[in-house]
């Protein structure tokens, strides 16, 4: 009598998996293994297994240009570096560190020897050189490139445009978020003066332009500037003395001096005769001026440089497009453009 009623409470009694203090103790991804660790803010809780597996994978995948913050993967909650820099091994911080410092410089492998270039670097200002002083010698530098030019009645235009651009540099009139367009708008005017008058001044606008990504900005402006800066000047010799080859940034491939990176991809495309019935295809970002390539899946193509999103039937941004379709008459006026 006793022996059942003993072996019939055994049975009944609840498993451990039924009790609440069981998965309090249990870890917040594989809710399997005891918890090691408890962040200090959100307090939710990991083994150390899976917190190295979580960190590592997002620190791995985090090489684009923008700095990428590790955040609890339960509540999204950004967790301090100095936090879980304590669960995972030393190698994983410093590939974090290398990859997701303010200001890292775009930097593309030579297509010869595969030394890495970099594009153009940023140096805070130092005390001795004020931001002002920086706009200055841009100011100079453009009286300089003006006054270099020969017969400037007859580019009166370009001339004009460039005078009200040294207003702009003499009154330091712009903020962060406008030194982007005033970049491009420098840049430009200053191209167009020297190739209608005199394209042996070139080198000139191309240390204009590096001053400017010199002035003081923000990290993410800074991002968008040097890719600015590589679409006006994609060309660049390499670094190693014993290669010095010319190539491109956007592309990768040498330097195709009055060539698009596409026109410089097709032809390279036809002169491999390849058999393959659907050749890779690719296409210039916009955001960036990187070339990317797509060989299938959806028209929604993230840039992995700068994170713009955009539809890849016709361009525009994915924001624009309503519900990821394209834009039919854009594309139609592409293909068959109308003739008046």
């Amino acid at each position: 009598m006793d022996s059942s009623s003993s072996s019939s409470s055994s049975s009944a009694s609840p498993s451990p998996q039924d009790d609440l203090s069981y998965w309090i103790e249990r870890c917040s991804i594989c809710f399997d293994a005891r918890l090691d660790l408890c962040l200090d803010y959100c307090r939710d809780q990991y083994c150390l297994g899976c917190f190295q597996r979580y960190v590592t994978e997002v620190v791995t995948s985090s090489w684009g240009l923008s700095v990428k913050k590790i955040k609890c993967p339960v509540c999204l909650v950004p967790i301090s570096q100095r936090e879980w820099s304590k669960y995972v091994p030393n190698s994983i911080v410093d590939l974090y560190n290398k990859f997701n410092r303010p200001f890292r410089s775009f930097t593309r492998c030579c297509p010869h020897c595969e030394t890495e270039v970099v594009a153009c670097e940023y140096s805070k200002n130092k005390p001795s050189f004020h931001h002002s002083h920086r706009s200055n010698l841009i100011l100079e530098m453009i009286m300089d490139l003006l006054s270099s030019c020969k017969q400037q009645q007859q580019h009166h235009t370009y001339t004009a445009d460039v005078q009200s651009l040294l207003k702009v540099y003499e009154n330091q009139e712009w903020q962060n978020s406008t030194l982007l367009a005033l970049h491009q708008r420098t840049i430009t005017s200053l191209l167009s003066l020297v190739t209608a008058h005199d394209p042996t001044l070139m080198p000139k606008v191309y240390a204009i332009s590096r001053h400017i990504l010199l002035l003081d900005m923000k990290s993410e402006t800074w991002k968008r500037l040097q890719f600015s800066h590589i679409s006006f000047f994609p060309n660049v010799e390499c670094t190693n003395t014993l290669c010095r080859a010319s190539f491109c940034l956007q592309c990768g491939y040498d330097a195709h001096q009055g060539r698009t990176c596409e026109e410089n991809m097709q032809q390279m495309i036809q002169g491999k005769k390849s058999n393959d019935k659907d050749p890779i295809r690719w296409k210039l970002e916009h955001s960036c001026s990187i070339l990317i390539s797509r060989e299938e899946g959806c028209n929604k193509v993230d840039c992995s440089l700068c994170g713009y999103c955009f539809c890849w039937a016709c361009r525009s941004s994915w924001s624009d497009t309503e519900l990821g379709v394209p834009d039919m008459t854009f594309i139609e006026s592409r293909i068959s453009p109308h003739v008046n």
